[in-house]
């Protein structure tokens, strides 16, 4: 896939689209709660397949309108008792974070979370689980 550097969806079609995104949202943002294995990337990919999206707009969805929704989550203390983002909430949370600008946080630690963490790593298992059952 080719490197996109901004989001290239309408904030408009998001909001739109919320309610079968939103389920998405709450799934891959379970990728910065806790490191994710086999199962639970098949699980994430089940419900991404089942929702209908190709694998440009889940690469879409987990850099332009999860991740900035969710990264901070990524430096909670380990041994913090969390099970996922309120259904009910996250989505909206995302439509707030959708397409604002990075402050100089997100500007530093932002991209290394992406490329170096443990959530890379997450959403290539899921990538590779969504194109096993596109499969079958």
């Amino acid at each position: 896939m080719k490197r996109q550097w901004f989001p290239s969806i309408p904030y408009e079609t998001l909001e739109a689209d919320i309610e079968r995104r939103g389920p998405v949202w709450c799934a891959l943002s379970n990728i910065y709660f806790y490191v994710f294995d086999e199962h639970d990337a098949r699980h994430t990919a089940k419900i991404i397949f089942d929702a209908g999206y190709s694998l440009e707009e889940l690469d879409h969805m987990y850099k332009f309108e999860v991740a900035p929704a969710s990264w901070l989550n990524f430096f909670i203390l380990t041994g913090a008792e969390f099970e996922q983002f309120d259904r009910e909430w996250f989505p909206g949370h995302v439509l707030r974070q959708y397409g604002q600008r990075f402050n100089k946080l997100r500007f530093i630690l932002y991209p290394w979370i992406m490329r170096e963490a443990a959530t890379d790593k997450s959403f290539q298992l899921i990538t590779n689980a969504y194109k096993q059952i596109r499969v079958n």
